[in-house]
């Protein structure tokens, strides 16, 4: 009796052992699931909702940058690209988040374009045929900063945070002064920047420049 007590006591501690392991192996799996969801879609710990948070999503074309983003409530939000001037955005009701994107792709006509979408879309060329004609075999020389590659960032209220920067390296900018036109020459080596910042945070940024080209001259 005591025999056969003993039997289904091991029995019932090697079940427990099997269902404990079984267990914490579908634990890790989802985990490891989890993480990979997270990647794609861009999970945000918010960890202070009255700030921004950015983090950068994965993307299988180089050229194609994309976002989530977390706005505040009660934020207004103004975006400022290299290519169109200066785009208001206004998000002044709930907090929410969105996904944002940039990509640069090639014409027919070897022209680069650029679609943008931050909840606006907007199409555009990068630069003329001078531009196009330098880059057309050095777009892999193209230094890409991209804000929240290295995982979520928070952006201060009273701050201008830079989305996306392509610029050139400073050889290749040297080089490609003489053959573009001078409109493009004063503008490198940055090609194409994305800025975002509130109406009171650009007025900041653009009085400290306007007393800083002032003091220059």
């Amino acid at each position: 009796m005591i025999r056969c007590v003993n039997i289904a006591l091991l029995m019932a501690a090697l079940y427990g052992a099997y269902v404990a392991v079984r267990e914490e192996q579908l634990r890790r799996e989802l985990s490891v699931q989890h993480r990979m969801l997270a990647a794609e879609t861009g999970y945000l710990d918010i960890t202070d909702p009255d700030k921004v948070h950015v983090v950068a999503l994965p993307s299988e074309d180089p050229l194609h940058f994309r976002w989530r983003i977390h706005v505040p409530a009660n934020y207004e939000m103004m975006w400022r690209t290299s290519q169109w001037g200066e785009d208001g955005i206004s998000s002044t009701g709930p907090a929410e988040n969105f996904i944002a994107q940039v990509r640069f792709r090639k014409n027919q006509s070897g022209y680069v374009r650029v679609f943008r979408d931050m909840k606006i879309g907007g199409v555009g060329s990068l630069g003329g045929r001078e531009l196009q004609t330098f880059l057309s075999e050095k777009w892999d020389q193209i230094e890409r900063v991209q804000l929240g590659t290295d995982g979520p960032v928070v952006v201060e209220r009273d701050d201008v945070a830079t989305l996306l920067q392509l610029r050139m390296p400073e050889a290749m900018a040297r080089e490609a002064e003489p053959v573009l036109p001078e409109a493009w020459g004063r503008k490198l080596p940055v090609l194409y920047e994305v800025r975002f910042g509130t109406k009171e945070a650009w007025k900041t940024a653009d009085d400290a420049k306007s007393i800083s080209g002032a003091q220059g001259r």
